[in-house]
């Protein structure tokens, strides 16, 4: 098993469950299953490289420890903002994600999450209706 539900220790401490240990797992096993598939000898067993933590705090707050360096406030928080965005797949969503965050940070309030047009599979079947539909569907 691999990702963030995965326990996996290394030098007798348990990695953390979070996204970069998931990451590098990820990237380990893909090399590991193309170099089984091109019939090469197997990686070396998977490390982990610790490249430091980030957590946001609060509005324009972060927290950043990597090696010896410690850094909190705004510069913290735009560092931990750009390397989110980097992580994000497309540019287009890297654009949206960007000026989603800066509304928040400017006004206080998110942007709607909608989904829209929830009955475009065409499939109408009364299991899937609430119960006001399915009470409106039967007085017409």
């Amino acid at each position: 098993m691999i990702g963030d539900t995965a326990s996996l220790d290394q030098d007798g401490k348990p990695l953390a469950g979070v996204a970069q240990v998931a990451m590098q797992q990820g990237r380990y096993v893909g090399r590991l299953i193309h170099r089984r598939v091109t019939g090469q000898s197997a990686p070396g067993p998977f490390r982990y490289f610790d490249k430091g933590n980030m957590a946001v705090v609060g509005k324009g707050f972060a927290v950043l420890q990597s090696g010896r360096v410690h850094v909190s406030g705004l510069l913290a928080w735009l560092a931990w903002a750009a390397v989110h965005l980097e992580f994000v797949g497309q540019s287009s969503l890297r654009i949206s994600v960007f000026l989603q965050w800066v509304w928040t940070y400017l006004t206080g309030q998110r942007g709607s999450r909608l989904i829209v047009d929830y009955h475009a599979s065409g499939n109408d079947d009364a299991r899937t209706r609430s119960a006001p539909e399915r009470q409106l569907a039967g007085t017409r």
